[in-house]
C-alpha cells in the first residue's frame, strides 16, 4: 500500500482526508447552512398529533364456526372502504358539517388471519392540536360500533360484528422537529461532501513522483519546499547530488533549468543549486537567460549593471561582465540591459563562443531560462545545453500545460535529465503517502 502511494496510484483515505482538510472553509460554510436550515425548521415546525384506529370485522355462521363467504366478506370491506365509518363519525362529531374538522383518512389498508376470519381495517389520521386528535378518536370508536351494528343488521346468515380493536389508542405527538433538523444537517454535510469529492476528481494538478516522471520522460530528482519547510535541506541535497552525478558521471557542463511557468519557481532553484555545488567544491557560473523575469541577481546577492547583452553588443569583455557573488565558488553572468530583442542576443556567434568558453573555466554552466509557455526564447536555449531539468510547482501546474512544456523544449532540442517538484507543501503531499524522510526514497542518482 505505501509503495502504491508513493507512486500515486489508487485514491487513499489520506488522499480523502486531506481533501477535507483543505476544502475546510467549504465545508464549514456548507455545515453552517445546514445548520442553520435545521434550525429555523426546527423552531417554525408545527407539532402534529397522529391517531390510528384499528376496526375488527369477525362474522360466524349460525353454528358459530369460524368461517365467512368471500361474497360476505367482500361486502362488509367494501362498506368500511367507502368510508361508511369515517362518514359516521364525522356526522358524530361535528354535526354542523364544519369541514375544518372533518376526520379524514390519512391512510387505510386491510389485513386478515390464515384462516379469513377476521378483517382488521387500519384507519389514521393526523390533526394539529391533541384535543382535535382525542375528540376525533373518540367518535371514531363510537361510530365502528354503530356501523357494525347496522352491518349485523344486513348480513342475516352470519353474526357480524365491527368493533374497535385497540382498546386504548395511540395519539401519538410527532412534531418532526429533530428529525427536520437532522436531515438539514445531513443534507449539509452531503453537499460538502460531493464538492470535496468533485474537487478532488476535478484536480488535474500534479502531484505525484509518477505523474510527473511519465509527463517529463525522465526521472525525479527531488522535491523542493519553500525556504524554511521540515524537509527544505533534504529536497536541495537530492537536487545537488543528482546535478553532480550528471557533472561527474554523465560529463554535463551546461546544465539547463526550465519550467512551464515563472510560477514555478525555477530561478530560485537553479540559486540554490548554483550555491550547493559551490560548496561541494564546483566551480559554478549561473548565467541568468530568463528574460521574462530576471532574477537571479537578486537571488545570488549581486547587481544586475552590466552582463550579458554588453559582452554580446561589444563593449565589455567576459571578465568584465562576470561578476561575484557572496557564495564560495560561484560566479554570476547577468543578462545587463538586454534591451528588446533577446532572440538576436542568442543567436549571435559572441554568445555561442561564449558559452564554449564558459564550458572550459568552470565545473558547470548552470542556465536559468525563460518560462516555456510564457515565451520563445527556449527554443533558442536548449540545444546550447547539455542537458536540462524540469521544475514544476507542486499541485499547482495542471498535466496539460506540462505535457506541452515538455513538448516545446523537445522541439527545441533539450536533454531532459530529471525533473523536480518545488513549492512543496507538506500537508498536502502527506495525502500522496509522501512523508518524510520515506518520500525522497529511490530519488538520487536518477534511481
Amino acid at each position: 500500500m505505501e509503495e502504491n502511494l508513493q507512486n500515486g496510484e489508487g485514491v487513499s483515505l489520506k488522499q480523502i482526508w486531506l481533501s477535507i482538510k483543505t476544502n475546510a472553509l467549504i465545508i464549514a460554510i456548507c455545515l453552517l447552512l445546514g445548520i442553520a436550515g435545521g434550525v429555523a425548521y426546527y423552531f417554525n415546525a408545527k407539532t402534529e398529533y397522529t391517531s390510528t384506529q384499528a376496526l375488527s370485522i369477525t362474522c360466524k355462521d349460525d353454528d358459530g364456526v369460524s368461517r365467512m363467504s368471500t361474497a360476505y366478506l367482500n361486502t362488509i370491506v367494501e362498506s368500511c372502504r367507502q368510508n361508511v365509518v369515517l362518514a359516521e363519525a364525522n356526522r358524530i362529531y361535528s354535526p354542523n358539517g364544519a369541514s375544518a374538522r372533518e376526520i379524514r383518512q390519512a391512510n387505510m389498508n386491510v389485513t386478515y388471519d390464515d384462516e379469513r376470519v377476521s378483517y382488521y381495517i387500519y384507519i389514521s389520521y393526523t390533526d394539529s392540536t391533541q384535543e382535535l386528535a382525542e375528540g376525533k378518536l373518540a367518535a371514531l370508536t363510537e361510530a365502528a360500533g354503530t356501523v357494525g351494528a347496522a352491518l349485523a343488521a344486513d348480513v342475516i346468515t352470519y353474526n357480524v360484528t365491527l368493533t374497535p380493536a385497540t382498546d386504548e389508542p395511540d395519539t401519538v405527538r410527532d412534531s418532526n422537529k429533530n428529525l427536520g433538523l437532522a436531515l438539514f444537517v445531513l443534507a449539509g454535510v452531503a453537499i460538502a461532501f460531493f464538492i470535496v469529492l468533485f474537487r478532488y476528481f476535478a484536480d488535474d494538478t500534479v502531484k505525484t513522483k509518477e505523474q510527473l516522471e511519465k509527463l517529463v520522460g525522465a526521472k525525479m530528482f527531488a522535491v523542493l519546499q519553500p525556504s524554511g519547510g521540515e524537509n527544505a535541506e533534504e529536497g536541495l541535497k537530492r537536487l545537488c547530488d543528482n546535478a553532480l552525478f550528471l557533472i561527474e558521471k554523465e560529463g554535463v557542463k551546461v546544465l539547463q533549468a526550465a519550467s512551464a511557468f515563472s510560477r514555478e519557481e525555477a530561478s530560485a532553484a537553479a540559486a540554490d543549486l548554483a550555491v550547493r555545488l559551490g560548496a561541494c567544491g564546483k566551480r559554478v557560473l549561473a548565467l541568468d537567460l530568463n528574460f521574462t523575469a530576471p532574477s537571479l541577481h537578486k537571488k545570488l546577492g549581486a547587481e544586475n549593471i552590466v552582463g550579458l547583452s554588453e559582452y554580446v553588443a561589444g563593449s565589455v569583455k567576459a571578465e568584465d561582465a562576470i561578476v561575484p557573488v557572496p557564495h564560495e565558488n560561484v560566479w554570476l553572468l547577468p543578462q545587463g540591459a538586454c534591451g528588446e530583442n533577446p532572440a538576436a542576443l542568442l543567436i549571435s556567434d559572441r554568445f555561442r563562443a561564449l558559452i564554449d568558453e564558459l564550458k572550459g573555466r568552470y565545473d558547470a554552466v548552470l542556465l536559468d531560462t525563460s518560462p516555456v509557455l510564457e515565451s520563445a526564447e527556449h527554443l533558442l536555449v536548449s540545444g546550447v545545453a547539455d542537458a536540462a531539468v524540469f521544475f514544476t510547482a507542486y499541485g499547482k501546474t495542471k498535466r496539460a500545460h506540462i505535457a506541452d512544456a515538455v513538448s516545446e523544449l523537445n522541439r527545441g532540442g533539450a536533454k531532459i535529465a530529471g525533473a523536480a517538484f518545488t513549492e512543496y507543501d507538506p500537508k498536502i503531499g502527506r495525502s500522496a503517502g509522501y512523508k518524510g524522510a520515506s518520500f525522497y526514497a529511490g530519488y538520487a542518482r536518477g534511481n
